[in-house]
């Protein structure tokens, strides 16, 4: 049989495990995902972010989905990896929609990520990229103004594909392929772009790139809140299951109770207090323990005391009853139940009282005083 100690032990380990979980969990960083705003490496965007906010701008992250589009004015979708989309993509009908409410998109990424969204606005990425060159030169008719971009420098940028005529080209290749542009899409605009450097840690810091971004937001408001599409990088559990059986300290937690579920089955333990045998039994019955008391009050002849239990006993219930003093003199507390309850016999009441005051009284008479209290009890109750 296990013992209560070893017991006590077992579930203090338990606890101890799942705190130290919870410990881990929330001080865990989330993985450096490229293009999120929470990375700060070479490929990260933190850097955007920061800039944007210490700009004035409100921002913070979305899913994207309609809801938590409301209050976003502008929206950074910065995507490079088509295995990371998740199962139940958000509709491009939806951000379409959003956009000719009179927002702004900035749609920047490969054509593996962005291709079957950018169909909803008619438009796609060349799937392969420039790579023999790294300097873009702005359009011959100046697009770029606010502030003045006259060259910047893209890696491997991806040409764009459209038969819309209503796009504006503002950066082109040596060979003049478009990688930069933007178009009206009922009351907003939306900005494509081939190549997702200018917007990471390590590209924004050229003066260059950062006036590129500048100009993609002239037309917004200086108080406009911005969101960064994060939902490709952060699929975290969301239910305590997948906590569980998703992640490493839940992982831990299941393997440990396995164990010790494997160890005490070997063990031959079982939970619980053991059982002892009838034959075994040497623990007197609560009853033995009050006849014994009461022999020896009846041999050292403590009447009184026994009177006084039985008075203090009788107060008690009559002021749990009535709701009075039980300090209260005999005659005082007599009335004052009889004043709350008219019903109750004055004289009966009185003459228990002055009974159970009485000293040196006999074997007989305490019996007698004992067993008309316990029928009034009975009988109040």
């Amino acid at each position: 049989m296990i013992q209560r100690s070893d017991l006590r032990l077992l579930i203090g380990a338990f606890v101890a495990l799942v705190i130290v979980s919870a410990i881990i969990v929330s001080r865990q960083e989330p993985p450096a995902f490229p293009l999120s705003v929470r990375n700060d490496r070479q490929y990260g965007v933190m850097a955007l972010r920061l800039w944007l906010e210490r700009s004035g701008y409100q921002v913070r992250e979305t899913n994207s989905s309609a809801s938590d589009l409301d209050d976003i004015d502008v929206l950074f979708k910065l995507n490079e990896y088509s295995w990371d989309m998740p199962s139940e993509d958000v509709s491009g009908d939806n951000l379409r929609e959003w956009v000719e409410a009179g927002n702004t998109l900035i749609v920047a990424g490969t054509p593996f990520a962005l291709n079957d969204f950018l169909t909803t606005f008619d438009i796609s990425l060349g799937f392969y990229p420039n790579i023999q060159t790294q300097t873009i030169f702005i359009s011959a008719a100046p697009t770029l103004v606010a502030p003045p971009v006259y060259e910047t420098v893209l890696i491997s940028p991806f040409p764009i594909e459209t038969e819309r005529r209503d796009v504006v080209p503002h950066l082109f290749t040596y060979d003049g392929q478009p990688v930069l542009v933007s178009f009206p899409q009922g009351a907003g605009v939306v900005w494509v772009s081939g190549s997702t450097y200018p917007f990471t840690n390590v590209g924004i810091q050229r003066a260059d790139n950062g006036a590129l971004i500048a100009n993609m937001l002239a037309s917004v408001p200086s108080d406009a809140t911005i969101g960064f599409d994060e939902r490709l990088f952060y699929q975290g559990p969301n239910t305590f299951n997948d906590w569980l059986f998703g992640t490493a300290p839940g992982w831990g937690i299941v393997l440990a109770v396995g164990m010790t579920m494997v160890y005490l089955f070997l063990r031959g333990r079982r939970f619980g207090a053991p059982i002892p045998l009838p034959e075994n039994r040497l623990r007197r019955e609560p009853v033995e323990y009050i006849q014994a008391m009461a022999t020896l009050f009846r041999r050292t002849g403590q009447r009184e005391a026994i009177m006084q239990h039985y008075q203090g006993q009788l107060r008690r219930r009559l002021s749990e009853r009535y709701g009075v003093d039980p300090k209260l003199q005999g005659d005082e507390l007599v009335k004052r139940v009889v004043y709350v309850d008219p019903s109750v016999d004055e004289a009966e009441l009185r003459d228990l009282l002055t009974r159970l005051s009485r000293t040196n009284v006999s074997e007989h008479e305490l019996i007698s005083v004992a067993a008309a209290v316990d029928g009034y009890l009975k009988k109040i109750s």
